[in-house]
């Protein structure tokens, strides 16, 4: 799961476990960590795109597209979290829920594409 590729690629895949204070309920939905992240000091989803640019100089204006490829690859690993808990290959508790994850990722992956979150950052 560790390339060296697009470094967009990777910053998205931060931002899709990020939770900010005002979510669309797609992307709230689709959370599979604690919203830490909504707690003072931490910077919302934008902010923090804004920042990321200034300093890489990297152009985040397609960053849209790759949120969206980042819930995607999600879906994926859920799928296969979910595959492998029901042959009964994963040790230990907590993957009941791997399946029904799937569709949220997508749903999510699907808003962002439909609803641009980071159409004006930069």
């Amino acid at each position: 799961m560790s390339t060296l590729g697009d470094p967009l690629a990777d910053f998205a895949a931060m931002l899709a476990y990020w939770a900010d204070a005002e979510e669309a309920p797609p992307i709230a939905a689709a959370r599979i960590v604690p919203p830490l992240t909504r707690r003072p000091g931490f910077l919302d989803r934008r902010a923090l795109t804004e920042c990321y640019a200034q300093r890489t100089g990297l152009d985040v204006s397609r960053l849209d597209w790759y949120l969206a490829f980042a819930y995607f690859k999600l879906a994926v690993i859920c799928q296969g979290i979910a595959a492998r808990a029901a042959g009964g290959a994963m040790l230990g508790s907590g993957f009941d829920d791997a399946q029904g994850l799937v569709a949220l990722q997508v749903r999510a992956g699907l808003h962002v594409l439909e609803n641009p979150l980071f159409a004006q950052a930069a």
